[in-house]
């Protein structure tokens, strides 16, 4: 159950695109209780999606959602937590309820640029994971930081499946980011640091994926191609051929784009941060810089395209580590755990 289920759309939309397509290939039923889906749609809510957004959809939950899973016979509701998940604000009764947790309002006020102010909503978030029968967390800095900052243990890890796809010829000195342009995953800083990258291979080449509030930030520079949006096989497509990805992020949860990655045998430049240090071996599958530093992360950059047959070796090893930590199977072995499907 989540306000906007559209689909693979975002990181949150793949979480939940996965999630859904897995149970039910282990043979769950699945209704899907959100104002804006096409898959299993179950009615819930008449507000839309972008319209209050999950905020709207917390507040008006409580008076129907009782209703709603007792129609529909729900003996689990899974809840995404944190930013841009569900507040549960009354514990429903007859039913399971497990919060998947993606990264949470703590870790966001703490670590990402301006965003201190964000704390006044860690009261609500605890109050949700309060009410959960189960925690799951998408990694290893997730689960710590339910911990630390919140007191619950959320043991299960759940991260998205990710296996190895056929490896494409690398283009030379084409670096790839991939996300919303946005404070949270560090569009600034990587203009910056691309700066410094261009003064020691003015021939380099920047591809930006993705939209967001900061797209005005992008200057006109031969160097940069900017696309709004591509598809997922588009996108896969480039971080297969792409020198290295960008991962110049303050926070996630469990990084899609530096999985994937990884998953097309590219190596990955990234911030020391929660969701993308507990993927990347460092010297080996990539590279973390110190959080926010632009320019430890241009020197990283710079190292990279000056050695090719490292980095080709470097994203090598990338495809095996992340198809043996985070391979489909392994994932969907510890939903059945979880659920305990027979």
């Amino acid at each position: 159950m989540t306000w906007d289920y559209a689909g693979a759309k975002g990181g949150l939309g793949r979480l939940l695109e996965w999630l859904h397509d897995s149970l039910k290939d282990l043979g769950a039923q699945v209704s899907v209780g959100s104002p804006h889906t096409t898959k299993d749609y179950k009615p819930l809510l008449p507000c839309t999606a972008s319209f209050g957004e999950h905020w709207l959809f917390s507040i008006l939950l409580p008076f129907v959602l009782q209703r709603w899973i007792d129609t529909h016979k729900i003996t689990h509701l899974i809840l995404p937590g944190g930013p841009g998940g569900v507040m549960l604000l009354r514990k429903p009764k007859r039913c399971t309820v497990i919060v998947y947790i993606d990264h949470t309002y703590a870790q966001q006020s703490r670590y990402v640029p301006g965003q201190k102010w964000k704390r006044i909503f860690t009261p609500l978030e605890h109050r949700t994971y309060t009410m959960a029968d189960q925690l799951l967390s998408v990694s290893q800095d997730t689960t710590k930081a339910v911990k630390v900052y919140y007191g619950f243990d959320a043991n299960t890890i759940i991260p998205i499946g990710c296996d190895a796809i056929d490896q494409k010829p690398k283009e030379k000195k084409l670096c790839v980011y991939v996300g919303r342009l946005m404070s949270r995953k560090g569009t600034s800083e990587l203009l910056q640091s691309w700066k410094e990258v261009k003064v020691s291979y003015p021939d380099a080449r920047l591809v930006i994926i993705g939209d967001g509030p900061l797209r005005s930030i992008i200057a006109k520079d031969n160097s940069i191609t900017w696309h709004p949006a591509l598809s997922h096989e588009e996108v896969l497509q480039m971080l297969g051929k792409a020198q290295m990805c960008l991962c110049p992020f303050y926070l996630e949860g469990h990084s899609l784009v530096c999985s994937e990655s990884q998953r097309c045998g590219t190596a990955v430049v990234g911030f020391d941060a929660d969701g993308i240090r507990c993927q990347i071996d460092q010297e080996r599958s990539g590279i973390l810089t110190p959080l926010g530093d632009v320019h430890s992360f241009a020197r990283a950059i710079v190292q990279l395209l000056a050695d090719e047959d490292a980095t080709v070796q470097m994203g090598t090893y990338a495809q095996r580590h992340i198809s043996s930590h985070f391979s489909t199977t392994k994932a969907v072995a510890r939903l059945q755990e979880v659920f305990d499907f027979s």
